[in-house]
């Protein structure tokens, strides 16, 4: 833990993700003034520039690095901690099951801890730009299918949701970092992993038109026509397969040949 919090990774990471998301609101401010010149102020909505900054429309950048961000602190540590010797000294000290676990336990707090570091403050900046308003849907943006009717009710209820899945998400795709040390003995490989998987399976889910291979749907699933809470739950259980098999490989090759 001590690691992480002192790392300047971490918190560059979370830095470039709050410049990202500001993209889209800048995007969502555009569409503003529409509503401000035809006298629809009740439109505008801050919960509405919020969906802005996390991945409605091209402008925002987000939803194409955050899998980058995430990645970065902590996924090479089990890698970096191998090439530097470090693991040496720590194999002295606890058993290797206590050393793995803590391992993947900081690593999926970090990826969850970066995705809420993102989030809230784009929600408290876009508070501070717009008014809380309940979101005029019918003027605005609609989100696609996943709990629509929450978004217009109890949008902070909503908020609560797609912040809780992206730590999800954010946990996950750390973890798959991770356990692809067993494929890669490369801190860059290591790192980058998370982010070709993502790639990836967003190019082949649309060739075979597998909506719940599409890994968007974890992170931004408002941004995708026809996603429901069941594609969510299918995409997360199969990334949570990749990660155990992954898992367990490294499982089991590392602790016979490092411990």
């Amino acid at each position: 833990m001590k690691r992480l919090l002192m790392s300047r990774s971490f918190y560059g990471a979370i830095l470039v993700g709050i410049i990202a998301g500001c993209f889209g609101i800048k995007a969502y401010n555009d569409n503003v003034y529409f509503h401000r010149l035809a006298g629809n102020s009740e439109a505008i909505s801050a919960f509405d520039a919020w969906l802005y900054a996390l991945g409605v429309g091209q402008s925002s950048l987000l939803k194409f690095i955050i899998v980058i961000l995430i990645a970065i602190p902590f996924v090479d540590s089990y890698v970096y901690d191998k090439k530097t010797g470090y693991i040496n000294y720590v194999r002295t000290r606890l058993s290797f099951n206590k050393y793995l676990f803590s391992k993947f336990l900081i690593n999926g707090f970090a990826g969850g801890l970066i995705i809420f570091s993102i989030y809230i403050p784009l929600l408290i900046i876009s508070g501070l730009l717009y008014p809380f308003n309940t979101p005029n849907t019918e003027l605005n943006y609609i989100p696609y299918g996943f709990f629509e009717e929450i978004y217009m009710n109890t949008p902070f209820i909503y908020v609560f949701i797609v912040v809780l899945i992206g730590c999800i998400f954010g946990v996950l795709f750390a973890t798959l970092g991770l356990t692809s040390s067993v494929l890669f003995n490369n801190r860059f490989a290591v790192t980058v992993y998370p982010f070709v998987f993502y790639v990836f399976f967003m190019i082949f889910a649309q060739i075979i038109h597998a909506d719940f291979l599409l890994p968007i749907i974890l992170i931004t699933p408002f941004s995708i026509i026809g996603v429901d809470l069941y594609n969510i739950l299918l995409g997360y259980l199969f990334v949570t397969i990749i990660v155990i098999v992954q898992m367990m490989i490294l499982y089991n090759k590392e602790k016979s040949e490092v411990f």
